[in-house]
């Protein structure tokens, strides 16, 4: 046997072992790379050429920002809603069938009939588009001020039209 693989061996058990009892832990790790972060920011403040003339402690800010909220468990973004799994494989297996069945139909020239399928794989490969992208969860205060807004424009426009509200409605 070769040391090298049995070094190799030992490392690929002991690594996955160590961080599960702490000793090199993901959270360990994130926390010392935030301090090395900080340092190497601070000092990229106080070189004139660096500070003044690129952005990159900006960017390196914005970097621990981001490593620090992952750490303390901070959402980061706009909550999503889940891409719903099931509807996209099936409408993949959907589009791919009717794109062979197009396929076969057209191998050797065009036929008109072959639009159909050729729709279908289209609005399926669509559908997919459409489940995997816009997936942002409103947030219902943002949903509550666009009400209230609504209320008081039918609010102004009554009092425009001279009407009472019960008869302008």
């Amino acid at each position: 046997m070769d040391f090298e693989s049995v070094v190799k061996a030992v490392t690929a058990v002991a690594t996955p072992v160590a961080a599960l009892v702490g000793v090199v832990s993901r959270r360990k790790r994130l926390r010392n790379e935030i301090r090395e972060n900080l340092a190497l920011a601070e000092e990229l403040q106080k070189n004139a050429i660096l500070n003044e003339h690129t952005p990159v402690a900006v960017w390196l800010y914005g970097r621990i920002a981001l490593d620090v909220a992952k750490l303390t468990g901070q959402p980061l973004g706009a909550p999503k809603k889940p891409i719903p799994k099931g509807s996209v494989v099936a409408a993949a297996a959907i589009s791919a069938g009717f794109g062979w069945w197009t396929y076969l139909i057209t191998r050797d020239g065009f036929v008109w009939y072959s639009v159909f399928p050729g729709s279908v794989s289209a609005l399926m490969l669509m559908s997919i588009l459409g489940m995997t992208t816009n997936r942002e969860i409103p947030d219902a205060s943002q949903g509550s001020d666009q009400q209230e807004s609504e209320r008081a424009e039918a609010g102004a426009a009554d009092e425009i039209s001279g009407l009472p509200a019960e008869e302008a409605a």
